[in-house]
């Protein structure tokens, strides 16, 4: 018996992007974080994709409606933002996109139903060198945090989690999924997820 089904919408590293294999290739199934919980007894959604930045206008209902889809679920797991910065935008601006995002989100869905989860910070590498870009990945948290709270949802810091970044400095190593599945099991077990 599950402990629950988990619906889990971000990017590439949602996905299980493998940074070391062929463009667009995914971990072994024993390494992303959502096979992780799936591990641990959850049934799991993985809606991750590739470069996928936070959706605005009619994809939001589109999002809602996917997500709907997989009712009843315990917790919808949201964990954007590093693409929009990646594509240059200032992080003020997208923390307005999450607001807007979720404001419309919530009006559909159930906001205590739902986790923000600020990515991790990103790291000098291969694809992110600008230190503007890295100093603001350190804050993400900071800056959804008040949104989540406007909107009644759930807010975690994966910064916390310590997960290793591979060296393209964005996405996760397998040990960086290993600490991104101990931690968001933690915050589930205590919330009694």
């Amino acid at each position: 018996m599950t402990r629950g089904r988990i619906v889990c919408f971000g990017d590439s590293n949602t996905y299980g992007y493998n940074p070391s294999g062929y463009l667009g290739s995914c971990y072994p199934d024993s390494i992303p974080w959502t096979k992780q919980l799936e591990q641990s007894d959850y049934d799991v959604v993985n809606l991750g994709m590739n470069g996928r930045t936070i959706p605005s206008g009619s994809l939001i209902a589109d999002v809602a409606t996917m997500c709907k889809s997989y009712e009843p679920y315990s917790l919808l797991v949201i964990m954007l933002g590093t693409n929009d910065l990646l594509l240059g935008q200032p992080l003020s601006l997208i923390a307005e996109k999450m607001d807007r995002f979720l404001a419309s989100l919530t009006t559909r869905l159930p906001s205590g139903k739902i986790l923000l989860v600020g990515p991790p910070a990103m790291q000098a590498g291969s694809w992110v060198r600008d230190p503007v870009v890295l100093e603001s990945s350190r804050h993400f948290f900071a800056r959804y945090a008040p949104v989540a709270k406007k909107y009644g949802v759930q807010a975690a810091d994966a910064k916390e989690w310590k997960v290793e970044i591979a060296g393209d400095g964005i996405h996760l190593t397998p040990s960086g999924h290993a600490a991104f599945a101990r931690g968001l099991l933690a915050l589930l077990r205590k919330t009694g997820i």
